[in-house]
């Protein structure tokens, strides 16, 4: 009989070849605790199956009980070594004390006393085991039974002792609060720890794709996502200096508001109506104007108003006038409307001016134009930046500001500064980044099925076109990730709750894609999952 000494590292495939390689027909495989034959009953039924081919009779001998259970589940020989002798487990011992001859009378009970007491030990017979009986002078001494390792068994007497009640009470109790506390941690403080690692695969996408304002859902076959096109205007009045110096002639401007006291009929006052000061100054409107009709209340009329511009009749500083209540309209005069319509200054007017004073050069002009435009663009591109919704994307190349309006200004104010009022439109195509992640997903596990992203792929988006008109737009999308099975891990946890460690492991090892996992149980005498889901971790990497 041959007999093979297993390492724990020591894979199945290593005891088979051993097995089959050796000569000898009749086999003993000795495995240690924590070996790595013992992850599975499916590496004893090989051993077992191989042993048959090989017409070799193998017997396993272990301290591990667990060993030894998955050994005969596949109809393995076992042994445990420290309860066998010789290949067979060895009964217990009843030990019986023996009668002697001497013991009927009195005087052969007291010489007794002055000589060890024989004892008939009866038991199962057990091969190559030897029964000693030691002697001792002793009289208050009882035999106990002492095992060595040349595997006999000596009668030695030991002193005859009585434990106090008091200690056995006291062992008694530390025994309970043992046992209790072992139960508290056991299931109050029971934790269990489920790592997994599943096995990544690399994926790689380059290709073109459509987002479009007509598209309601994502569609991978066409490579469609939807889209939303964002607008946006914005208006701005920027202030520059002039460099150049001239002779100028500038009327004063303002805004007056006109009051309609005369009917409930709208009134329409033309451009270049005059308007005059109490003291006769004359000011023109700049535009046609309709001023609304009044209210005519409880038959009291409640005057109607509207605001407008106005522009000096001639030039000079004399008409920079401060507020002004009441500019009579001299073309009404001699009429009922003359008193009934009438105009207000509130903040009066400037910008009157006769003599040399800074104008804007044409280079200073387009630098104005060109920093406006900058300026109109930025305040667009923030705006919508911050007002958006945050999960659209918009790339660069979907957006577009246009200048509707540059208005120049060269009348320049006491500081010298020339103005431009200007207007832009802004545009943008945006889509969502969430509908780009699913639309990938799917475009991987066409080829993939089963399987996920990991992480949110790295994607870059080169040759971006927009046309704003049909409101869509065509890119190309660059991406990389890496796709891991699709696992479902609070369904997992919950259908291994309360269930043993080892059934744990099998419901792991059919995991597709696994790479690795590690199951850890606390306190370190349990052996199932604990039931409340609080008490249990999964981490998936």
């Amino acid at each position: 009989m041959r007999k093979f000494f297993i390492d724990k590292n020591d894979a199945v495939a290593s005891v088979v070849e051993k097995i089959i390689s050796e000569k000898d027909p009749e086999i003993v495989l000795v495995i240690p605790k924590n070996s790595q034959v013992k992850d599975s009953v499916s590496n004893f039924h090989l051993i077992k199956r191989e042993a048959d081919s090989a017409k070799k009779t193998v017997t396993v001998e272990s301290v591990d009980e667990e060993v030894l259970a998955l050994a005969r589940a596949a109809k393995l020989e076992s042994i445990h070594p420290l309860l066998s002798v010789g290949g067979q487990e060895r009964s217990l011992l009843d030990i019986i004390p023996g009668k002697s001859k001497e013991a009927a009378t009195p005087r052969a009970a007291k010489a007794a006393k002055s000589q060890s007491r024989k004892l008939e030990v009866q038991a199962e017979p057990a091969p190559a085991v030897e029964i000693k009986i030691s002697e001792s002078k002793s009289v208050t001494k009882e035999p106990t039974v002492r095992v060595v390792r040349d595997e006999t068994l000596l009668l030695e007497e030991s002193p005859r002792r009585r434990l106090p009640v008091r200690l056995v009470i006291v062992c008694l109790v530390i025994v309970v609060l043992i046992g209790g506390a072992a139960w508290v941690m056991s299931t109050v403080f029971a934790r269990a720890e489920v790592k997994i690692n599943f096995n990544e695969v690399p994926w790689t996408y380059n290709g073109g794709l459509t987002a479009s304002k007509e598209a309601v859902k994502i569609t991978a076959a066409s490579k469609l996502v939807p889209a939303e096109i964002f607008r946006d205007k914005r208006n701005s009045t920027q202030f520059f200096p002039a460099s150049g110096k001239a002779q100028v002639s500038q009327k004063a401007k303002g805004k007056m508001t006109i009051y309609n006291g005369y009917s409930s009929q709208p009134q329409t006052l033309v451009a270049t109506t005059r308007f005059s000061t109490p003291d006769g100054k004359i000011f023109r409107l700049d535009n046609q104007v309709l001023v609304p009709g009044a209210e005519i209340k409880d038959g009291k009329i409640i005057p109607a108003s509207i605001d407008t511009t106005v522009t000096a009749d001639k030039a000079g500083t004399e008409y920079n006038v401060g507020p002004a209540a009441k500019l009579t309209i001299p073309g009404f005069k001699g009429t009922p409307r003359y008193d009934a319509f009438h105009g207000e200054l509130k903040e009066g007017t400037s910008g009157g001016f006769i003599g040399e004073r800074a104008v804007p050069t044409d280079a200073d002009i387009n630098t104005a134009k060109e920093k406006t435009s900058q300026i109109l663009r930025a305040s667009l591109d923030t705006n919508l930046l911050a007002g958006r919704p945050s999960e659209f994307k918009i790339l660069d190349g979907a957006s577009q500001v246009d200048i509707v309006r540059l208005t120049v200004n060269k009348n320049t104010d006491d500081q010298g500064n020339f103005s431009i009022m200007g207007e832009a439109e802004y545009r943008a195509i945006g889509f969502r980044e969430e509908d780009m992640r699913l639309l990938l997903t799917e475009l991987a596990t066409q080829s993939t099925p089963n399987y996920v992203f990991r992480r949110n792929p790295e994607i870059s988006y080169p040759d971006v076109k927009a046309d704003y008109t049909k409101g869509e737009l065509k890119f190309t999308v660059e991406a990389k990730g890496e796709l891991v099975p699709a696992f479902d891990a609070d369904g997992f946890k919950s259908s291994v709750l309360g269930q043993n460690v080892n059934q744990v492991r099998n419901s792991i090892r059919g995991l597709e894609g696994l790479s690795e996992a590690k199951v850890s149980l606390w306190p370190f005498w349990l052996k199932t999952l604990p039931q409340d889901p609080e008490r249990v971790t999964l981490q998936v990497e």
